[in-house]
C-alpha cells in the first residue's frame, strides 16, 4: 500500500508537470514531536518543542487538485527512557559509552525533509480557500545530538550520529485554509500531523522500532 502510494503520487507528477501552473510559499511551523518504540523497555519520556521551515512548490492541475512538493528543515525528536536488563551500550561525541538502566535520553534531530503530496482546494469562498493535503515525507538526517537524564550519570548536548539512522519515511495529513490578500498572494494557515513508517534509532543493544510522530502549526505565505 505504501509502494502504490508513493509511485501514484510519482506518476501523477511525471504526466502532469508540464501542463501545470505552478505556485510557491513559504512557511514555518511550531510543532510538538514524539518518538515511540514497539518494546516495552523502552519508554516515552516526554516530547519535544521544535520547529519546521521552508519552501513549498504547487503545481496547480485545475481549479481543486495540485501535486505538491518543497524542500524544509525539520527539527524533530523526544525523550526515552530505556529500562534494559543491564547497562546500555550508547554512542555518543564518537565513544561507545556504558549508560545505566533507567537512563532519560532526550533526542534533538535535524532532518531534511522533501514532502511528496497532493493537495485538494475548495473554490475561493469570499477571501477564503479550503485545503487539504495528503502525502509522503522521505527524511534525511543532517544533525543528531542528545542529553542524557539519571541520578548516577548524564551528559548534554553531545552528538549521536552513530545512534541515528540516516534516512527515515512517513506520511503526513495537513488542512487549513487560504486567505487572499490580492492577486496571487495569499496567507496560509493549517494544522499537519506526521506518522512515521521507519526506525529511527540505531542501537545495538536494544532491537526495537521507534518512529517519530509530530503535530506542527502551518503559518505561510504564497506567491
Amino acid at each position: 500500500m505504501k509502494k502504490f502510494l508513493f509511485s501514484a503520487i510519482l506518476f501523477i507528477f511525471i504526466v502532469n508537470t508540464t501542463t501545470a501552473q505552478v505556485s510557491f510559499s513559504i512557511d514555518a511551523a511550531p510543532q510538538l514531536s514524539w518518538l515511540k518504540s514497539d518494546k516495552s523497555i523502552v519508554a516515552k519520556d516526554g516530547s519535544k518543542f521544535g520547529f519546521k521551515y521552508g519552501l513549498n512548490l504547487d503545481f496547480a492541475f485545475g481549479d481543486n487538485y495540485a501535486f505538491s512538493t518543497g524542500i524544509k528543515i525539520n527539527n524533530l525528536g523526544g525523550k526515552l527512557i530505556y529500562n534494559t536488563d543491564s547497562i546500555l551500550r550508547f554512542n555518543h561525541d564518537e565513544t561507545m559509552d556504558t549508560l545505566p538502566t533507567g537512563i532519560s535520553i532526550a533526542y534533538k534531530l535535524q532532518y531534511l525533509e522533501i514532502p511528496l503530496g497532493l493537495k485538494f482546494k475548495t473554490n475561493e469562498i469570499g477571501y477564503m480557500t479550503y485545503y487539504m493535503q495528503v502525502g509522503l515525507s522521505p527524511l534525511i538526517n543532517i544533525g543528531a545530538n542528545a542529553d542524557a537524564q539519571h541520578p548516577n550519570r548524564s551528559f548534554e548536548g553531545e552528538k549521536i550520529n552513530k545512534e541515528v539512522r540516516l534516512f527515515s519515511l512517513g506520511y503526513f495529513i495537513s488542512g487549513g485554509f487560504e486567505y487572499n490578500l490580492g492577486g496571487a498572494t495569499s496567507v496560509l494557515v493549517g494544522l499537519s500531523y506526521f506518522n512515521g513508517f521507519m526506525d529511527v534509532t540505531n542501537n545495538e543493544d536494544v532491537k526495537d522500532k521507534t518512529i517519530l510522530n509530530s503535530v506542527a502549526l502551518n503559518v505561510g505565505i504564497k506567491f
